[in-house]
């Protein structure tokens, strides 16, 4: 016969029993007796296990002190596979040994649903604690030592460092009521006696003890965990040693800005820093991990992983905030410690940022290297006194191989400025002073020009762009520790020289073309600490023929002092003349005199009405060079009207007046002359002019001007005396031709209009008010007779005079002889 009883089958015999006349013999008997005790027992055993299953809910189920943990599960029909387990890995006999203990036992469905690694005897020891304990004296939050131990994970060896089981609650979180959860298991039966000193409560999971920190960490915060293992901080924490670790479900990079982020992110150069902040999270102790429920109401401090102090308050509501961070879920458990999952993570004081790594966040880490190779990376540390302003170029934009050698420092020196310029301090124009100190300058620092304007394509909000010479902004970064940091496209260019800064300004062209003429480059060049204001082309088109005098072998002395007079031997910025008004030394031994308009519109070289300097500030390797719409005539400069001649090349005009004897004339100062071009003379017969003294004196006479200069073309015109007489003068005015057009001007000879002469050039000499005008027809005054009229109106005067005379003298004479005849005849008046 077969019997199940709660899961348990029984085989019980069964006896046949035939007629037979021996029924009642002795032994047949006996064997009836045997049977019946034994069916006895049976109902027994099958009574005490049914009634097992009602009654085994608490203490009053049928145990005594001799009773084992072993023997409970055995009695009870949900356990069974528990019990296979133990009698599995040969820990049957620990348990029974087990004087007092807690036994948190998985049913049989919670090992049928379980899906962990393979059952072994730690995972089983895990589900124990030393001591027994009922379920009123569970609290939230608790933490149970387990007998599963591993070695130094959670403290030495002579402690009793289970691994820790941690109790929750839900609902009533003290002791006594509210579901309570062992790990993440409900217990499903509590109290489940074995001994006065011994329990059992049934959970629907198999607890599976901690996992190490690194994987715990991969596992629940894979953000922090991936921030970890770039800092190598990941294989800290799965040593065998016990650690506290304050985590974040945030990226813990996700606080900084970008730049911080990618320094910090940047294992060859922020990996220290990133290290230091992480370990600033990690606590070791070898005592054991910091559970917070073990912690001191109050404030307390901790050493921290990177030598750092860390301070925790547990404030009297059961907060607990970690440097003013608020601790969300603590005592979250691992095989060598434990996690405390903030709000927020805190920084640390010794994590700060300066230039040296927002220069690397920006990828300036070239920039950095060559500073720290020529010996200034001094600027970058933090406890230099002053701030300063870095332009860092971008990494692909450095080309060394451009750099010469011996120039890299003085290179990196100009792209540092020694004050701070937040990108709000900048304005268009500025010149920042760099921290090159160019020899070619005197020692002086070298300056970077600033141009700023308004971004409006694309842009989403006004802002400014701001170039530094010709190296546009990328990213600005302003304050950090005292300091700004533009990244700029390009790296910028030491001003070269003179003549390379000024032969790419084809407006310069002239100015440069006559430094070779009058071989004053080289010494303009290897001035120290100048300021050069050069005339634009335009300019010396508006001196005229003083310009070509200039270029003539004559006019070189001249030239030289002309051009050394624009070389002011100062550093003169735009702004400074703008703002002070000064007189310089030049390199021509006199002063120049620098003041800004009235309404500081503009800056005036040299004369009140001199002229405007540009607002541009060409730099170059010895000072600065600055624009300017006229060519500056120095005092001692004096060029007569003979050395115009002469430099203009009118070489003829120059042998009639020296023949004239007319060269004290030549240089009054209000004499203006009209020089015919050597060519123009190419029509005139020299041989005669200069063997008819009278002629010629009429010729050289009749080519000078009794006037002053007059500045404008238009006006010039007018009637003009000849030194010749009163009579002989010469009619300016503008062509006809050019009515609507340009202002070219024409000689007419007074009286003879069919005497014309085109003006090709005027120029104004320094020593007196005169001047010359180059034309290209030699002028011939008018032949004059009688009474200085025209030869010719002299005749017509002459004829006119005779016939007037002829006829009174005829009308007196009829007369006379009218009264001679009628007297002659004896008429008599009545």
């Amino acid at each position: 016969m077969i019997f199940k009883v709660s899961g348990i089958t029984f085989f019980l015999p069964t006896f046949i029993f035939f007629p037979s006349p021996f029924f009642f013999f002795p032994t047949q008997m006996t064997i009836i007796l045997s049977s019946s005790i034994i069916y006895v027992h049976i109902l027994l055993l099958i009574s005490h296990t049914v009634l097992g299953d009602f009654i085994g809910v608490g203490s009053s189920g049928n145990t005594n002190n001799n009773s084992t943990i072993i023997d409970i599960l055995v009695e009870q029909n949900r356990f069974q596979i528990l019990v296979d387990y133990l009698n599995k890995t040969e820990l049957i006999p620990y348990v029974n040994d087990l004087e007092s203990a807690t036994l948190f036992a998985p049913d049989d469905t919670a090992f049928e649903h379980y899906q962990g690694p393979e059952i072994d005897k730690h995972i089983l020891l895990y589900h124990f604690i030393q001591h027994g304990q009922l379920s009123q004296d569970f609290f939230h939050g608790q933490l149970l030592t387990s007998n599963y131990e591993r070695p130094n994970l959670l403290g030495p060896k002579k402690k009793h460092n289970g691994q820790r089981i941690k109790v929750t609650k839900d609902g009533k979180l003290g002791k006594g009521g509210g579901k309570i959860y062992i790990n993440q298991a409900q217990i499903t039966t509590q109290d489940i006696q074995v001994n006065n000193k011994t329990y059992i409560h049934a959970i629907d999971q198999v607890l599976a003890p901690p996992v190490m920190l690194d994987v715990l960490l991969r596992q629940q915060y894979q953000s922090y965990f991936d921030i970890m293992a770039l800092a190598g901080i990941n294989s800290t924490v799965s040593q065998g040693k016990p650690f506290t670790v304050f985590v974040t479900k945030a990226d813990p990079l996700a606080k900084f800005n970008s730049i911080e982020h990618a320094y910090l992110s940047s294992p060859l150069y922020g990996g220290k820093d990133l290290q230091s902040y992480l370990n600033y999270m990690v606590l070791y102790n070898d005592t054991g991990p910091n559970y917070a429920v073990d912690m001191p109401t109050g404030k307390s401090t901790y050493k921290t992983a990177n030598g750092e102090s860390i301070t925790i308050d547990i404030l009297d509501d059961g907060k607990i905030m970690v440097n003013d961070k608020q601790m969300i879920q603590s005592d979250i458990l691992a095989a060598n410690g434990v996690v405390h999952e903030l709000k927020d993570i805190p920084i640390p004081d010794t994590l700060f940022f300066d230039s040296r790594k927002y220069l690397y966040g920006l990828n300036a880490t070239k920039f950095v290297t060559l500073l720290d190779r020529f010996g200034l990376g001094d600027y970058l540390d933090d406890s230099k006194k002053y701030g300063y302003t870095f332009l860092a170029p971008e990494n692909d934009a450095i080309d060394e191989n451009t750099i010469p050698n011996h120039i890299k420092r003085d290179w990196l020196n100009y792209h540092i400025s020694n004050s701070t310029w937040t990108k709000d301090s900048l304005s268009d124009g500025m010149m920042l002073v760099s921290q090159f100190a160019s020899k070619p300058m005197g020692g002086a620092l070298q300056r970077i020009p600033v141009y700023v304007d308004s971004e409006e394509v694309f842009a989403s909000k006004p802002g400014k762009s701001i170039r530094f010479d010709h190296s546009r902004v990328i990213t600005s970064v302003d304050d950090i520790r005292g300091d700004s940091i533009y990244k700029i496209s390009d790296p910028l260019k030491i001003p070269g020289d003179m003549l390379s800064q000024l032969v790419v300004d084809l407006d310069l062209s002239t100015f440069i073309a006559t430094l070779y003429v009058s071989e004053l480059a080289d010494e303009i060049r290897q001035a120290k600490g100048i300021t050069l204001f050069v005339p634009t082309n335009d300019a010396f088109i508006r001196l005229g023929l003083l310009a070509k005098y200039f270029v003539h072998p004559t006019g070189k002395q001249h030239l030289q002092t002309v051009l050394r007079y624009h070389a002011a031997q100062e550093l003169l910025y735009y702004d400074d003349m703008m703002n002070h008004v000064s007189e310089v030394p030049t390199l021509a031994k006199s002063m120049l005199r620098i003041r800004a308009t009235q309404d500081k519109q503009h800056v005036v070289v040299g004369r009140p009405d001199g002229s405007d300097a540009n607002a541009g500030n060409i730099l170059m390797s010895n000072g600065v060079v600055h624009k300017l719409t006229d060519v500056q005539i120095p005092g001692q400069v004096k060029i007569t009207n003979y050395d115009l001649l002469v430099g203009i090349g009118a070489t003829t005009m120059v042998k009639v007046l020296e023949r004239a004897n007319m060269t004290d004339v030549l240089n009054a100062s209000d004499c203006v002359v009209l020089a015919p071009t050597d060519k123009a003379f190419a029509h005139v017969d020299l041989d005669n002019l200069y063997n008819d003294p009278y002629q010629l004196d009429r010729i050289a006479r009749f080519h000078l001007l009794k006037t002053t200069w007059r500045q404008d073309v238009l006006n010039w015109q007018s009637d003009y005396q000849t030194y010749l007489s009163g009579k002989d003068k010469v009619i300016i005015k503008k062509e006809t031709e050019n009515d609507g057009g340009d202002d070219d001007l024409i000689v007419v000879v007074k009286d003879k209009e069919s005497m014309t002469a085109q003006v090709t050039g005027l120029g104004k000499v320094t020593a007196g008010g005169g001047g010359v005008l180059e034309i290209n027809t030699v002028l011939l005054p008018i032949r004059r007779g009688v009474f200085g009229l025209p030869f010719a109106w002299s005749i017509v005067v002459l004829v006119t005079i005779v016939m007037i005379v002829s006829s009174i003298i005829g009308v007196c004479g009829f007369f006379t002889y009218k009264i001679y005849n009628r007297r002659r005849l004896g008429y008599r008046a009545v």
